[in-house]
């Protein structure tokens, strides 16, 4: 059944300053909760880079499923002229607001809620209910992650300027990790 746009409506997050309180408990959270999403996948992201890299200049960005804003991170590191972030999880994006204030963050589940007007809408996934969601909104996922192929290369063969950039902003998150993990 699909859900009328009206019943189900985006809550923007509010401005967070990273560093306040409020941004603190977010990563809190996250560090402790959920620390699996700051761990990255090279090839898959190598492979994400590599298309965001050759396809998003000038182009609003709009991230279904934002995580920890790795997508988000490398659409604005490689020129999106916007970039847009929908999670349904209310602590990622506050930790992401405050990483990332220019951008516009929202509190939503983008199975239930028309999704932003942008020119590009990209997923870390590849389901079937996904793809059929986006047919139904007459959106189109670019690219399908079934899609991108995923080449095995060398260390040194990888297109990491962007991960790279993700590790530095996200720092205090790692730091944080290795504090609790020992």
């Amino acid at each position: 059944m699909e859900i009328r746009p009206n019943e189900y409506n985006p809550i923007p997050i509010p401005e967070v300053t990273e560093g306040e309180p409020f941004w603190l408990l977010a990563l809190g959270h996250l560090t402790r909760h959920n620390s699996k999403i700051f761990q990255l996948d090279t090839s898959k992201y190598d492979a994400y880079e590599t298309w965001i890299r050759d396809n998003v200049k000038d182009k609003t960005v709009c991230v279904l499923g934002t995580g920890v804003g790795t997508l988000l991170h490398l659409a604005d590191y490689y020129g999106a002229k916007k970039c847009i972030g929908l999670d349904s999880d209310n602590w990622i994006c506050v930790y992401l607001k405050g990483l990332y204030p220019h951008m516009e963050i929202h509190n939503s589940n983008y199975y239930k809620v028309e999704w932003p007007e942008a020119d590009i809408y990209l997923h870390n996934g590849c389901t079937q209910t996904f793809l059929q969601r986006a047919e139904n909104l007459n959106k189109k996922v670019f690219p399908p992650f079934c899609n991108i192929p995923l080449v095995m290369k060398t260390r040194e063969d990888l297109i990491t300027d962007g991960v790279m950039d993700f590790s530095d902003t996200h720092a205090r998150a790692y730091q944080e990790l290795g504090r609790i993990n020992g």
